[in-house]
């Protein structure tokens, strides 16, 4: 299954000669099996144009499985001391829970759509002209920034994630061009206030150093995570931020 995954997330063909090679590379092969338990899984499985309602098949017998635990807990409420009122209230309950619709909402969502008025929802961005004109970093929203090569793309974006950072939020920034530690190293010089020219000639004086150490510490505490992998996928980057998360 990791394989195979890994596959998808690169974008590559899932069949049994890659999954192999895939297998292959990780030395797995042999432990899965090999080439020809791999045949056997294919020629197990009916064709995949079926699959949809085989898993209509699966859906509803886990539906009758939860039908069957809901008439449990229907009779065992009906033998205790509740009231008829209460045990069909709740028989109601737990039989809309079990074929799958309690939890749906009905209502035509105005109340709530007003009640977000009463919230900032945005993200502040370092730039107030700039919040005023987006209304910051909105959820939901996608923003490109483009222009031609060395205008400042990444130093805006570096400008962002610092600012995020510092605002209390977790920041994961993806470079799928440029090395992680010149990525770092541009935030450093941004915390430090250390010259960037002076950075590039690695021409520091004791200052800039100190400095430079200084704004590792404060760098740390950020929390911020860069990711440098070439090529990502955006089933990898939301793997990545699930990840983060979690931890």
């Amino acid at each position: 299954f990791d394989a195979v995954m890994a596959l998808h997330s690169a974008g590559s063909p899932v069949d049994v000669i890659t999954v192999a090679d895939e297998l292959n590379k990780a030395g797995d092969l042999q432990r899965c099996g090999g080439h020809v338990y791999l045949h056997e899984l294919v020629a197990g499985v009916a064709s995949p144009s079926s699959a949809s309602f085989h898993a209509q098949i699966v859906t509803e017998k886990a539906t009758l499985r939860r039908l069957e635990a809901a008439g449990a807990r229907i009779v065992n409420a009906a033998q205790s001391a509740a009231t008829l009122d209460e045990v069909s209230s709740f028989a109601q309950s737990i039989v809309l829970d079990a074929i799958g619709v309690g939890g749906l909402d009905d209502t035509d969502g105005v109340d709530e759509a007003l009640e977000s008025l009463e919230h900032r929802r945005f993200v502040e961005t370092p730039w107030e002209d700039m919040n005023s004109m987006l209304a910051g970093w909105t959820p939901g929203h996608l923003y490109v920034v483009g222009a031609r090569p060395a205008i400042g793309k990444t130093k805006f974006g570096t400008n962002v994630a610092l600012d995020a950072a510092r605002r209390g939020w977790k920041v994961v920034f993806f470079s799928m061009e440029m090395p992680r530690d010149e990525l770092i190293i541009q935030m450093l010089s941004n915390i430090g206030g250390v010259d960037g020219g002076r950075i590039v000639q690695r021409d520091l004086t004791s200052h800039d150093k100190a400095s430079m150490s200084r704004a590792a510490e404060e760098y740390r505490r950020l929390g911020i995570v860069v990711d440098p992998r070439p090529g990502l996928t955006l089933a990898q980057m939301r793997a990545k931020v699930r990840q983060v998360k979690a931890r």
